[in-house]
């Protein structure tokens, strides 16, 4: 009978020890998943930071975004009737100029004189008006600093005005500055007329 009750409180402690054991290597095994699954978090943080920090490189190191605001603004201001109001044009285009150049380029007019050219516009004869569009575009740019170009344009204007359709080839440089959102245009250097055989 002794030897049976110490067979079973032997059998007991081997069992426990087992258990233990075997607790023991599951705690283990969760520790490491734990881990594991820490590194990975750290590692995805790391990934998604890396890139987003190289989309905003890339993004502020991408030469056509600074060359479609010289475009976009050539082709606002450029293009129209002549009857169009040259004020509702730059308004057009404030959100990629910066305040220096805003400022410079807002014609120096009063309300009253801003009403009175609307009413001489209403008046004007149809066929004295002339309509341009701008076409034939090409540019090329290059890197001042970190956050500016300096983008070339060469552009054709054609002017129509009844039966008459004119063209002419335009040159205008620009400084564009990347900004908070998007790019503006800091400087307008040169826009003049090319002489025929240019470009």
């Amino acid at each position: 009978m002794k030897k049976m009750i110490a067979l079973i409180f032997t059998l007991f402690i081997i069992m426990s020890v087992i258990c233990i054991k075997q607790y023991l290597d599951i705690s283990d095994y969760k520790s490491e998943i734990k881990a594991a699954a820490a590194n990975k978090i750290k590692s995805c943080e790391k990934y998604e930071d890396t890139e987003e920090s190289e989309n905003q490189m890339n993004e502020s190191m991408n030469p056509d975004g600074y060359a479609d605001v010289a475009i976009r603004y050539i082709k606002t201001i450029k293009s129209g009737k002549s009857t169009d109001l040259y004020s509702d044009k730059l308004k057009k285009v404030k959100d990629i100029l910066s305040e220096g150049l805003l400022d410079k380029l807002s014609p120096d007019m009063t309300e009253k004189e801003i009403e009175a050219e609307k009413a001489y516009i209403k008046n004007i004869d149809k066929d004295s008006i002339t309509t341009t569009r701008v076409t034939d575009i090409n540019y090329s740019y290059y890197k001042r600093n970190n956050n500016t170009y300096e983008v070339t344009v060469i552009y054709t204007l054609r002017t129509l005005q009844g039966d008459r359709n004119d063209l002419q080839r335009y040159l205008s440089r620009l400084y564009i500055e990347k900004a908070d959102k998007g790019y503006k245009i800091t400087n307008i250097i040169e826009d003049s007329t090319l002489s025929d055989g240019i470009y």
